[in-house]
Protein backbone atom coordinates (compact mmCIF):
# COMPACT_ATOMS: atom_id res chain seq x y z
CA UNK A 1 0.00 0.00 0.00
CA UNK A 2 1.84 3.64 -0.94
CA UNK A 3 0.50 6.45 0.59
CA UNK A 4 1.14 10.22 -0.92
CA UNK A 5 1.22 13.41 0.86
CA UNK A 6 -0.61 16.41 -0.90
CA UNK A 7 -0.19 20.07 0.31
CA UNK A 8 -3.63 21.81 0.14
CA UNK A 9 -3.82 25.69 -0.84
CA UNK A 10 -4.40 26.75 2.59
CA UNK A 11 -1.00 24.96 3.59
CA UNK A 12 -2.44 22.21 5.40
CA UNK A 13 -1.45 18.46 4.04
CA UNK A 14 -3.80 15.57 3.88
CA UNK A 15 -3.06 12.08 3.52
CA UNK A 16 -3.87 9.70 -0.01
CA UNK A 17 -3.54 5.85 0.61
CA UNK A 18 -3.74 3.72 -2.05
CA UNK A 19 -4.08 -0.12 -2.00
CA UNK A 20 -2.43 -0.08 -5.64
CA UNK A 21 0.06 1.20 -8.05
CA UNK A 22 0.04 4.36 -9.87
CA UNK A 23 1.30 3.39 -13.24
CA UNK A 24 -1.42 0.65 -13.51
CA UNK A 25 -3.88 2.79 -12.44
CA UNK A 26 -3.37 5.27 -15.20
CA UNK A 27 -3.06 2.53 -18.14
CA UNK A 28 -6.36 1.34 -16.49
CA UNK A 29 -7.68 4.67 -17.18
CA UNK A 30 -6.18 5.07 -20.29
CA UNK A 31 -7.71 1.60 -21.64
CA UNK A 32 -11.48 2.97 -20.54
CA UNK A 33 -10.99 6.63 -21.30
CA UNK A 34 -9.79 5.20 -25.20
CA UNK A 35 -13.12 3.62 -25.40
CA UNK A 36 -15.13 6.83 -24.42
CA UNK A 37 -12.96 9.11 -26.43
CA UNK A 38 -12.36 7.74 -29.80
CA UNK A 39 -12.37 11.12 -31.39
CA UNK A 40 -9.63 13.94 -30.70
CA UNK A 41 -12.15 16.71 -30.60
CA UNK A 42 -13.87 15.23 -27.14
CA UNK A 43 -10.63 13.82 -26.29
CA UNK A 44 -9.43 17.46 -26.35
CA UNK A 45 -12.31 18.86 -24.11
CA UNK A 46 -12.90 16.60 -21.50
CA UNK A 47 -8.73 17.54 -21.48
CA UNK A 48 -10.03 21.40 -20.77
CA UNK A 49 -12.44 20.21 -18.44
CA UNK A 50 -9.78 17.98 -16.09
CA UNK A 51 -7.71 21.22 -16.41
CA UNK A 52 -10.28 23.75 -15.49
CA UNK A 53 -11.39 21.16 -12.29
CA UNK A 54 -7.97 21.19 -10.98
CA UNK A 55 -7.57 25.07 -11.39
CA UNK A 56 -10.78 25.84 -9.58
CA UNK A 57 -9.81 22.99 -6.98
CA UNK A 58 -13.17 21.18 -7.40
CA UNK A 59 -14.28 18.48 -5.22
CA UNK A 60 -14.33 15.90 -7.87
CA UNK A 61 -11.43 16.48 -9.68
CA UNK A 62 -9.26 13.35 -10.38
CA UNK A 63 -5.48 13.45 -10.87
CA UNK A 64 -5.57 9.64 -12.32
CA UNK A 65 -7.89 10.81 -15.18
CA UNK A 66 -6.09 13.76 -16.19
CA UNK A 67 -2.63 12.11 -16.22
CA UNK A 68 -4.44 9.22 -18.33
CA UNK A 69 -5.82 12.57 -20.36
CA UNK A 70 -3.00 14.04 -21.06
CA UNK A 71 -1.17 10.80 -22.36
CA UNK A 72 -3.98 9.62 -24.51
CA UNK A 73 -3.87 13.35 -25.99
CA UNK A 74 -0.10 13.24 -26.37
CA UNK A 75 -0.48 9.48 -28.24
CA UNK A 76 -2.92 10.68 -30.52
CA UNK A 77 -1.55 14.27 -31.32
CA UNK A 78 2.39 11.77 -31.83
CA UNK A 79 -0.09 9.34 -33.65
CA UNK A 80 -1.65 12.26 -35.81
CA UNK A 81 1.15 13.66 -36.98
CA UNK A 82 2.88 10.45 -37.94
CA UNK A 83 -0.07 9.71 -40.30
CA UNK A 84 0.34 13.68 -42.03
CA UNK A 85 3.60 13.11 -42.61
CA UNK A 86 3.87 9.85 -43.99
CA UNK A 87 0.22 9.57 -44.75
CA UNK A 88 -2.28 7.43 -44.16
CA UNK A 89 -1.17 4.00 -45.35
CA UNK A 90 -4.25 1.78 -43.88
CA UNK A 91 -3.92 -1.05 -46.61
CA UNK A 92 -6.08 -3.42 -45.79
Amino acid sequence: MAQDHHRLRNGKEIRAFRSFDRESDLLRKMANLSIIFAGTAELHRALRQARRAARAGERGYDPARHAALLRLASGSTARNQREQRHGATNVG
